[in-house]
Parts: structure tokens; sequence; C-alpha cells
């Protein structure tokens, strides 16, 4: 959408009009010029509020609504462990083995590992679908209260029979979750829920937003976890708007690529033209729109 296009939807008016007042400098058009963005008004026109202002009293807004990603790559890290020590058998800790030999082992672990590599990932991702099918279903007039740790445990709880069934036909799941490891991965969920005040506030905003916000910051403020943040987004969205694209199809075209040097900790601020991450939040923007699109659609043809 051009800038005519927005300021014409945010005044009601013809957008002309609004050219006219800036050649005027009518200070309304000033206050918005200097303190709002093209993205914030298009987050208004879609959701009715500007997500960085519902919270502008609290300190650090942004680091804390990315600081989610990491919940998420926690609960990945406790699948992947759990995978790794039933599946991948490890010769046992022997404090009297030479340096070169408990070397070998690692190696030896490592190569075996790697042969895991696609299982691995299937494994790590089904934890993540399962919460996005959780968050997915939540009642729509549930309210922040109903955010807390706690809370949200109950909720993906009662929606495991729901995950398991959805995934019986998902050639990409390991069926990793099941009823013996859930408690375990429910505790990880509330232990590594983030311990900031009044975060289930800024929680309830990702969902009512579709988490797109969610990766905008991740990417700002968590950039080595992005790609996760952006799997987590396009997953929610499918489940939510019932939507049949495979994630793959997105992912694949959204995925942010980073440089061959990377390392961290390193700003993006700081990164020189050859080396900037490639993300495109507003292609990302667009083909979560198409899932949307797709709900609409399917009740047009029905």
């Amino acid at each position: 959408m051009t800038h005519k296009e927005l300021m014409g939807k945010l005044f009601d008016f013809n957008p002309t009009t609004y050219y006219a007042w800036k050649k005027q400098e009518r200070p309304i058009i000033k206050l918005l010029d200097k303190y709002f963005t093209k993205e914030d008004f298009e987050e208004f026109l879609e959701f009715g509020s500007i997500e960085k202002l519902e919270f502008a009293n609290s300190q650090d807004y942004g680091y804390r609504v990315a600081e989610f990603v990491k919940l998420l790559e926690k609960l990945q890290d406790f699948l992947y462990q759990d995978f790794i020590h039933n599946t991948i058998p490890r010769s046992p800790i022997d404090n009297g083995i030479s340096e070169v030999e408990r070397l070998d082992q690692e190696v030896n672990f490592f190569v075996d590992t790697l042969d895991y590599i696609e299982e691995i990932g299937k494994v790590k991702n089904e934890g993540l679908s399962y919460l996005a099918l959780a968050f997915a279903n939540i009642p729509s007039q549930n309210s922040e209260e109903d955010f807390t740790s706690d809370n949200l445990s109950k909720f993906i709880l009662y929606c495991y029979d729901k995950f398991q069934r959805s995934e019986i036909q998902n050639k990409d799941s390991m069926k990793w979750v099941n009823s013996v490891l859930l408690g375990n991965f429910l505790d990880t969920f509330k232990k590594e829920y983030p311990k900031y005040p009044e975060f289930n506030h800024m929680l309830f905003k990702m969902y009512k937003n579709d988490f797109i916000s969610f990766v905008k910051l991740c990417f700002k403020y968590q950039p080595k976890n992005v790609n996760t943040a952006i799997w987590f987004c396009i997953k929610f969205n499918l489940y939510k708007y019932d939507s049949d694209i495979e994630i793959n199809d997105i992912y694949e075209q959204v995925a942010a690529v980073f440089p061959s040097n990377w390392k961290e900790p390193i700003k993006i601020e700081t990164l020189s033209e050859d080396q900037v991450i490639k993300f495109d939040f507003e292609k990302f923007k667009t083909e979560i729109q198409k899932i949307k699109q797709f709900k609409g659609a399917l009740h047009v043809r029905q």
C-alpha cells in the first residue's frame, strides 16, 4: 500500500487532501510524519492498534518481546537433547581415559549425530508445531490475563490430542512429543517462560497480531534466532487460517540468510554492506497475507 493510499484510509478522505494539509503545514500532519512510520499506520489499519504504543511505558519493550524466541529455542533444545539421548548411544564419561581417546569419542559421537540431522530437524520443529497449534486455537475472546505460563501450559495440554491427530498425515513429523514426554515439555515451557513483569500482556498482543511484529522485533534484537521466529509465525498462521499450504513453500522463500563470516555477538547496525543479513520483512508479510487470503478464498469456493 502506498503512503498516499494509507493516508486516504487513515483520514477517510481523498488522499489529495492529505497533501494539501501537508503543504499547509498543519500540526496534525507534522505530528504523524515525525512520530509514526508507514508500518505503524499499516499495523493500526489492520489490527486496530499499534503494538509498540500499547507498552510505551514498558522499558525495553522490543527486546522483551523478542525474548519469546528464547523460550522457543529452549523447547527445541529440550527435544533435541531427548532425541539424542534416546537415539544415539554415547560412551559414559570415563576420567581414566586419555585426552586423545576422549576427543576420539566426541568425534565419533558428532559423526553419528550428523547421520540423524534430518530427523533432528523434524523433532525440533515438531515442538514449534505443537505450540503454534495451541496458540492458534486459543479462543479469540480470551484476555491478556489468560496468557500466564500456568494458564498457557494448561491450554497446551488441552490441545495435545488435537495436535496428535493433526500430525498423523504430516510426513515431516517424527511424532516425538508423546504422552510420556509431555510433562517435561510443559515443565520446560513454564520454567523458560520470560520472567519480565507483565510479559503476558506483551504475549497477548503478539498473539492478537498473528506474531508478525514478533518476527520483526526478533530480527532486530535476537537475529541469530530469527529463523525460529519466522518458522513459528508461519506455522501459527497456517493453523489459525486453516491453510493447506506447505510451510516449506513459504519458509524457504523468507528465511533470513546470514553472511558466511557471521559471528556472535554482533550488532546488525555494525555490519558492513556485504555482511548485512538478508531478510525482506515486506516479502514476509506478503507471504503471511497469502495464508489469510487462502481462508477467504476457501469460504468462497464452499
